[in-house]
């Protein structure tokens, strides 16, 4: 499993750039900054900018799938990612090399970070599941889920205004709700402008094949090669969802275990709430 967005920590990465070292020239030449330097985390602003946010993510996902690789031991046979983490498992698959991968995060970043006047909010208690017929029931059309994260958390996406509104009205059933530090309103209807303007990026690049290793969170199913640029684009305006994702990788495998790399454990937390609600 890798992370996506929401993973990143000031230090990241810092036992693997050593070792790594033609790597992070390789980032730096591509992204024209020190990635590095980023993930020390001494600009605290730039790290928890999109668009500075994803390249750095997914640069210390793919080391770490690097170093996985190194110590040898049987290797996952199945790769998985939260939104962003998509595309380490991709690189992990083989689907694109390091370069292509950040050049395409690269852009991802900057697309989504391109939209602003959006918000989001983690909806937090014993009843995010009746969330979408709450948020019916209360007239706010204009939101979207943007992820189903666990049983006891999902996530809500959409204009700033209407976020706000939408978190009193939840609180008055007893729901949680943290405003996430973006200023985009991701995994909604409001990023279709970012789509669209990726497809057109992402059918200018060469994409390998993820070669059935790859499962998709926003629909549970193995990737191939022809959904492939498909998943990429309709990534930024469709739900993640996780809960349904690992939910079926249990029913389908009796005997699974699941290992997170990249950085921080942010999945491995959400997925001990997911088994305990099993």
């Amino acid at each position: 499993m890798f992370p996506g967005q929401g993973s990143q920590s000031p230090g990241m990465g810092r036992e693997l750039f050593a070792r790594y070292a033609l790597q992070c020239e390789i980032a730096d030449e591509i992204l024209g900054y020190s990635i590095t330097a980023l993930c020390k985390g001494d600009d605290a602003a730039r790290m928890n900018s999109t668009a500075y946010t994803q390249p750095a993510i997914f640069f210390v996902s793919c080391l770490a799938w690097l170093d996985r690789q190194q110590q040898g031991g049987d290797l996952p046979q199945l790769l998985i990612g939260h939104s962003l983490g998509l595309y380490a498992a991709l690189f992990g698959a083989g689907a694109f090399d390091l370069a292509t991968g950040l050049r395409l995060v690269a852009k991802r970043g900057e697309l989504m970070a391109a939209v602003q006047g959006g918000a989001m909010a983690a909806i937090i208690g014993d009843n995010v599941e009746r969330l979408p017929e709450l948020l019916l029931e209360h007239q706010f059309h204009q939101i979207d889920v943007a992820n189903y994260n666990s049983p006891v958390q999902a996530v809500i996406s959409g204009k700033a205004e209407d976020i706000d509104a939408a978190c009193k009205a939840l609180e008055q059933h007893g729901l949680r709700c943290v405003r996430l530090p973006v200023s985009g309103a991701f995994h909604s209807r409001y990023m279709e402008p970012a789509r669209l303007n990726y497809v057109a990026f992402l059918q200018q690049q060469t994409l390998g094949s993820p070669d059935g290793r790859v499962v998709s969170s926003t629909s549970g199913e193995r990737l191939g090669q022809a959904h492939l640029l498909e998943e990429m684009a309709l990534q930024l305006v469709r739900p993640v969802r996780w809960t349904q994702s690992i939910r079926a990788l249990c029913s389908r495998f009796d005997d699974i275990a699941f290992e997170e790399i990249g950085p921080g454990q942010v999945l491995t937390r959400l997925n001990a709430q997911l088994l305990a609600h099993h």
